[in-house]
């Protein structure tokens, strides 16, 4: 798990979070074992607090860059 949350840490965009996040729940509703299923429950809860941390730092809002404009 600390792999996983060193993972997200390093990810500053909050689409790319919440993409992983998406790949992480389609994966929850598929026939798994229940350890593993908490352990993905778990990573979408890290995800999920480490998007409110970046929109707080941000000022609750999500930037994005156009090339040429910006």
């Amino acid at each position: 798990m600390k792999s996983f949350l060193n993972e997200i840490n390093a990810i500053y965009d909050i689409d790319v979070l919440s993409s992983k996040k998406e790949a992480i729940k389609a994966q929850i509703i598929q026939p798994i074992h229940w350890a593993e299923r908490i352990e993905l429950y778990s990573q979408v809860k890290l995800i999920n607090e480490r998007i409110q941390q970046l929109q707080q730092g941000l000022g609750s809002v999500t930037v994005k860059l156009i090339p040429g404009v910006n």
